[in-house]
């Protein structure tokens, strides 16, 4: 039996399917490929897609009998599949056969098709490239039970010395193109990175000033308004109020606004939950009835010998501000116990005194006292898990 024919027997177990050859060759277009379209064949393994994805004409031979035939060149990408993946086309799986063929046989012929399949595959299974630009494969005749091999020697020594050195040649302009193409494009990549970069620094920029332009206008527009007033099941009034930190011109929230009592000086001790927030409309309902604080709120507490219904009532501008450089005031948190943090007190018209608490009565050193236990028992009631409770 000959070589070629266990090839055949090989081949019968599965034909390599083949597209509709009037949809998929043409003659002679613009770049010499006589394939419309890349084909689709299976090696004899079953395990790569083998894709014929050009055949040119390369030059023509006459016998001495007058016979004409045309070198044509095939270039071959291989595309190895591991299951369903696929895992795509690389330029080192290019190659490159040459074959013999009669002049006037079309190039749209089945039969030439699958010779080309299988002679490649067999070369593949065999390692008979050998590391060549360009293997020619040999004659390939119209007949589809002949699949003897026919080497012309002075047609596989033209490819030899002549293929395979132009090949050569064209790959190498191709890197280079390619190169050159990869490095245009690395260039773009980068000046349009750097476009970019520059684009949202400057709208950043532009946000930045828009915002601290907006916060400039809010500190020198400053406000403090009562919202609204609600009782808890305790019987207790609370006020949410919401005005402008004036340091740093983020919207102020005062929620649970609590007018604890007064000493016999007539000091009034208040406790609230203070927060900045970027937003004016800011308040968190967490049901009962009650529009309670938030996690971040910081709780405060605070005496004056003015009530804060009074100074709200009057709406003086002074007294406004004085009220709300004691709410914006950031360094508290220092001292925090995490519980209740005293941050000041207002004399009779609404002026910050310096924050001693040396100065305070001890009724009302007392309250405030009993007021911080308070809160650090509610604070671990809610860490616990137990929610928010009514302030007692």
């Amino acid at each position: 039996m000959g070589l070629f024919s266990k090839i055949r027997d090989l081949f019968k177990k599965e034909k390599t399917p083949l597209l509709d050859a009037g949809k998929e060759y043409q003659q002679n277009n613009n770049n010499g490929n006589y394939l419309k379209n890349p084909i689709y064949l299976k090696d004899a393994n079953g395990n790569n897609t083998i894709i014929l994805n050009s055949i040119k004409y390369d030059n023509q031979f006459v016998y001495q009998d007058g016979t004409k035939t045309n070198i044509m060149v095939a270039q071959i990408l291989k595309q190895t599949n591991i299951g369903e993946e696929s895992h795509g086309l690389f330029r080192g799986d290019r190659e490159y056969i040459a074959f013999e063929m009669s002049d006037g046989m079309a190039v749209n012929n089945e039969i030439l098709m699958q010779k080309i399949a299988t002679y490649y595959s067999y070369e593949q299974q065999h390692n008979m490239f050998q590391n060549e630009e360009c293997k020619f494969i040999g004659y390939i005749d119209s007949n589809p039970g002949n699949y003897q091999i026919n080497i012309n020697p002075n047609i596989e020594k033209y490819v030899k010395e002549n293929l395979s050195e132009k090949i050569k040649n064209e790959a190498n302009i191709e890197n280079a193109i390619r190169q050159e193409e990869i490095i245009k494009n690395h260039k773009e990549d980068i000046s349009a990175s750097k476009k970019y970069r520059n684009n949202l620094y400057q709208e950043t920029r532009r946000y930045m000033e828009e915002n601290k332009k907006q916060k400039n206008d809010r500190i020198q527009n400053f406000y403090l308004n009562q919202k609204f007033v609600q009782k808890s099941q305790n019987g207790k009034t609370y006020a949410t109020l919401e005005g402008i930190d004036v340091i740093n011109g983020d919207y102020l929230h005062v929620s649970e606004l609590n007018k604890v009592g007064k000493d016999e000086t007539g000091t009034y001790v208040y406790t609230a939950y203070l927060e900045d927030s970027a937003e004016k409309n800011y308040v968190q309902n967490l049901g009962n009835g009650m529009v309670r604080h938030s996690n971040k709120a910081v709780p405060v507490c605070f005496t004056t010998q003015k009530r804060i219904e009074d100074i709200l009532a009057g709406q003086n501008r002074q007294e406004i501000y004085n009220v709300l450089s004691l709410f914006s005031n950031k360094e508290v948190a220092k001292n925090n116990n995490g519980y209740l943090n005293f941050i000041g007190s207002l004399d009779e018209n609404a002026n910050i005194k310096q924050n001693n608490q040396n100065e305070l009565t001890s009724t009302i050193k007392q309250t405030i006292s009993k007021l911080q236990e308070q809160f650090y028992q509610k604070t671990m009631q809610e860490r616990n898990g137990q929610g928010h409770n009514n302030v007692k």
